[in-house]
């Protein structure tokens, strides 16, 4: 009896062992064939995130998917705190000698092409200055890499820098490279301009933080109209001021611009849009996507980029925007109206001539257009010069509006593969 009793304790506890054991067998191989769903679930997903991708990229315009991120207010002021005569002696080391007229014509192209790629809407044309590579021969003479101008009685040129220091002022950009020979492309192409360009920020009109990008903003200001420079080989170049650095058998390039018109409270130093529509002169006569300030009648390399706005007049024989009462500008587009808060309040009419920070800022003041605080915008259709414009225009407005309606579709599929995916991974 006692043993009947322990062989069906014996039996019981077998039973309840080989029970567990499935239950066991049975919860692994549930959870074995959740994970194989929820893996499957995954790489079909992760499938057809590669496969739209792609679609995308097809869809999107070429320009929206290799447009960069521009980004030169700058780290310096290629004009500020002028160095005076006493912080550095010409180093007759080398011969300094004048820039070839090949050397001369390549430095003018090349600057206004990196000019005329800016998009920009009142981009000047830019002439060579010899007086101005005279002034940077004075400078570049020195062997000193830093910013300044031969201003002091014993130089030579000061009498000319003065002449400039009183009415404009002058820009400066500078070069500095240990090579036997002048690279001008690699100084203003790739250092000044590829190099730096990559740092500016336009929206903001700053650099990156601890980035240069000063050399580029000095010589893309739209106002400018004049370019002059000059190098010199040295057989030391110094680095610094108050450090005794040298490069040894090194170029040291000097650009003089003029005039310098940077001032604080326009950061921008040019304005974009249509080419030549906004000429600083009001005419609007263009030169492969430059204001030609030479340009007095259409010719080949005169042509009219005129566009007005707001119901203004064209005049063919002038290239020019009679803008009607409320607006300004050389497409009279801008309202009539002082920009800063000195008007008639400090600064008076007869410092319109005198000051280019209150001829730009204070264009009722100075009488320069005629105020109409009710005109009404858009009431005109846009006057064109050039009627192949006007499809320019509308095609660069739909293009917009296909960059955004793509940006908006590629943001919706996003958001739908996150909840495709959260869905997927729940248990």
């Amino acid at each position: 009896m006692i043993l009947q009793n322990k062989q069906r304790m014996e039996f019981s506890t077998l039973l309840k062992f080989k029970k567990n054991s499935t239950n066991s067998s049975v919860v692994k191989l549930k959870s074995l064939l959740l994970f194989r769903t929820q893996e499957h679930a995954v790489m079909e997903v992760m499938k057809t995130v590669v496969v739209i991708v792609l679609v995308v990229m097809v869809m999107l315009p070429k320009d929206a998917v290799t447009a960069s991120h521009l980004s030169p207010t700058m780290t310096s002021n290629p004009t500020s705190n002028i160095t005076r005569p006493t912080a550095g002696r010409r180093r007759h080391t080398r011969a300094l000698k004048p820039m070839t007229a090949k050397e001369i014509r390549q430095a003018v192209s090349l600057h206004n092409k990196m000019r005329r790629n800016e998009g920009s809407s009142d981009m000047q044309m830019l002439e060579w200055d010899e007086n101005l590579a005279k002034i940077a021969a004075g400078w570049a003479d020195r062997c000193i890499y830093w910013h300044g101008q031969p201003n002091g009685e014993s130089d030579p040129e000061s009498e000319l820098y003065k002449q400039y220091e009183s009415n404009g002022g002058i820009r400066q950009s500078l070069y500095a490279k240990v090579a036997e020979k002048i690279s001008l492309s690699h100084a203003i192409e790739v250092s000044w301009g590829e190099n730096e360009r990559r740092h500016y920020n336009y929206k903001t009109g700053k650099c990156t933080r601890g980035k240069q990008c000063s050399h580029y903003v000095a010589m893309i200001y739209s106002n400018l109209r004049h370019v002059g420079c000059a190098y010199k080989r040295c057989a030391e170049l110094k680095k610094e001021k108050d450090k005794p650095d040298v490069w040894k058998n090194a170029i040291n390039l000097v650009c003089n611009y003029h005039p310098d018109a940077a001032i604080d409270e326009f950061p921008r130093p040019f304005l974009k849009g249509p080419p030549c529509t906004q000429c600083e002169n009001g005419a609007s006569w263009c030169t492969d996507k430059l204001c030609n300030r030479a340009c007095t009648a259409a010719s080949d390399d005169c042509v009219c980029a005129a566009q007005c706005h707001n119901c203004a007049k064209l005049d063919l024989k002038t290239c020019r925007c009679s803008c009607v009462a409320g607006w300004r500008g050389a497409d009279c587009s801008r309202r009539c109206e002082d920009t800063h808060k000195t008007c008639n309040k400090g600064w008076h009419k007869y410092s319109c001539k005198k000051s280019l920070l209150v001829n730009r800022s204070c264009h009722a003041m100075c009488g320069y257009c005629t105020v109409d605080k009710s005109a009404a915008e858009g009431l005109c259709p846009i006057v064109y010069a050039n009627p192949a414009d006007a499809n320019t225009t509308n095609v660069s407005s739909e293009q917009t509006l296909r960059n955004n309606q793509h940006a908006v579709l590629v943001l919706v599929i996003m958001i739908a593969l996150a909840v495709s995916i959260c869905k997927c991974l729940a248990p």
